[in-house]
């Protein structure tokens, strides 16, 4: 006991040392720093005041925050790093990118477009009337706004009479700035996101107020319908605008799941921002203060056709990423063998216009092997079954995606999560549209009493709502177009409810039949058997049961 006393205090007395150690050599390190260069950080909400540095222990988990300054980096910033091995053969090297500022957007016309999707949080429409309003505050006096909220249908906010003869109200007119807040205020969620019909109403608005350089504004969760895609949209807006200046478009994507997973370049909004040459911000449009409300007229478009230029002997361990967005970064890790890389280039497209980035290699030292062993091929089987060593196939992406697992866990606990299953989409299905389908074919049947053929319902599922509904196929033997759009408002009475923190898109096609009466039997409205039902069904089945397999197995 005595010696393991003496053993403790030994070690602590070491660890004191080492700890005064280095703060001495970090003073010294920062001796006659520029006082104007040091950053205000937090360290578990303590600051650091004017000091370079703060001293923690290496065993305690810690925040580190600190303001970021967007408009201070280069509009395609990053670094490359490279680690030799012990026997200089070869490496590892690692790059990180993200997208700083671009040149700030300076209007003449301001038109706010809010999504009021069901998937949407309730809150949306009152936060951006808040961002609006800061924004609105910052723009000379001289520039217009207008404003349209959109679900299944788009309807404007303000009074005509502000938009009579091509006019719009500045941004000092007090009475048409209380008149959007209250009809923000007073707006109701409803079902669909239809971001092209959205956009035809926004052609109108500016075809009519003839601005020179329009911005449009477009408040929303990310959730829209990958079915209407880029060059729907860029149809629907330039149809309606005619002749008039093609508008900045910037969408402001606010939304608790992906302000904390990170806004990937595949997801919808992503992938539509990048086909129009938009610009995309991730925000949380609550915390938005007077200095984030100017950094949104900076946000850069998504970059797109993303590539590197390394030489023949580095490979990366992960695919490249097709984009990058804003407010997200890429970390890229890979292996080089013999000589290092001294630098790299970067290409992509943001919008119409090219760009491209070189970044120098930055030499990091070998790290140390702690321990080598020699052991004989059948020793090294034998300790992969034991699990001693790491199998060939379990990549270095598997070890950071498990390392970032592990500290979110030891951080925040587990969370349960939710998704739409099979049975549970095909009950809805057969409770909410199959019955008022029925009902719709009753009726063309009093149109026409040997009417009979086929159809395809599609609906896109997101967050508890039906984004997108529409029948894709039609085969009847006549022509009836109050059966087709009545089926449609039949597809768009699917109700499901939201998984929790489920944040993917569900493609339903559901196929019907309907069978006219004939020799004494009633006419029949049932679901035809198609292999694509079941797969796109089951789809979300499987992917819940890989998302809860460790679950179970725990």
């Amino acid at each position: 006991r005595e010696a393991a006393r003496y053993r403790t205090e030994i070690e602590n007395e070491i660890v004191e040392q080492a700890v005064a150690r280095a703060e001495a050599a970090i003073r010294k390190s920062f001796a006659g720093a520029d006082q104007r260069r040091l950053v205000d950080a937090w360290v578990d909400e303590v600051s650091s005041g004017s000091s370079p540095y703060m001293v923690t222990r290496a065993e305690d988990a810690v925040v580190v925050s600190w303001q970021a300054r967007g408009g201070a980096l280069a509009q395609l910033d990053g670094s490359l790093e490279t680690s030799p091995d012990a026997d200089g053969r070869g490496g590892r090297l690692r790059m990180v990118l993200r997208l700083g500022a671009s040149k700030p957007v300076a209007p003449d016309h301001v038109l706010l477009v809010v999504d009021r999707s069901r998937s949407g949080s309730s809150n949306m429409a009152k936060d951006s009337e808040h961002m609006f309003a800061g924004l609105l505050d910052k723009l000379p006096k001289g520039t217009t706004f207008d404003a349209i909220t959109f679900a299944r249908e788009a309807e404007g906010l303000l009074d005509p009479t502000h938009l009579a003869a091509g006019k719009a109200p500045r941004v000092d007119n007090q009475d048409a700035r209380e008149e959007l807040r209250a009809a923000l205020s007073a707006t109701v969620p409803g079902q669909g996101t239809d971001l092209r019909r959205a956009m035809t109403v926004v052609g109108e608005h500016l075809a009519a107020r003839q601005a020179k350089q329009p911005l449009v504004l477009i408040v929303t969760d990310g959730m829209l319908p990958p079915s209407i895609g880029a060059d729907a949209v860029s149809t629907a807006l330039g149809d309606a605008l005619g002749k008039a200046a093609k508008p900045e478009l910037l969408f402001v994507v606010d939304d608790p799941l992906l302000n904390a997973r990170g806004l990937p370049a595949d997801h919808p909004v992503s992938s539509l921002a990048a086909g129009l040459g938009a610009r995309l911000s991730l925000e949380t449009l609550a915390n938005l203060g007077p200095a984030q409300v100017d950094d949104l007229l900076t946000a850069p478009k998504v970059l797109g056709d993303l590539s590197l230029g390394l030489p023949d002997n580095v490979v990366i361990d992960d695919a490249l990423p097709t984009g990058l967005v804003a407010g997200d970064f890429v970390v890229l890790e890979g292996r080089y063998e013999g000589r290092a890389p001294s630098k790299t280039t970067v290409r992509g497209r943001l919008g119409r216009s090219k760009i491209s980035a070189s970044f120098k290699a930055l030499r990091r030292p070998a790290t140390p092997e702690v321990m080598v062993a020699a052991i004989r091929e059948g020793d090294r089987l034998r300790a992969v079954e034991e699990g001693f060593v790491l199998p060939g196939w379990y990549t270095p992406s598997m070890r950071r995606q498990t390392v970032a697992n592990l500290s979110q866990a030891g951080r925040v606990g587990w969370q349960a999560t939710g998704q739409l299953d099979a049975d549970l989409i095909h009950r809805q299905l057969r409770t909410r549209v199959l019955p008022r389908a029925r009902v719709c074919y009753n009726k063309a049947l009093t149109r026409n009493q040997v009417l009979a053929g086929r159809v395809e319902l599609a609906m896109e599922l997101g967050k508890g709502e039906v984004m997108m509904a529409a029948v894709t196929s039609a085969e009847f033997n006549y022509g009836d177009d109050k059966l087709l759009r009545c089926l449609e408002e039949a597809a768009w009475a699917l109700d499901v409810p939201a998984g929790n923190l489920d944040t993917q898109v569900y493609s339903v096609v559901y196929p019907l039949d309907f069978v006219a009466p004939e020799g004494g039997r009633p006419p029949q409205t049932g679901e035809r058997e198609d292999p694509m039902l079941r797969r796109l069904l089951e789809s979300a089945e499987v992917l819940a049961d890989y998302q809860n397999h460790n679950r179970e197995r725990d």
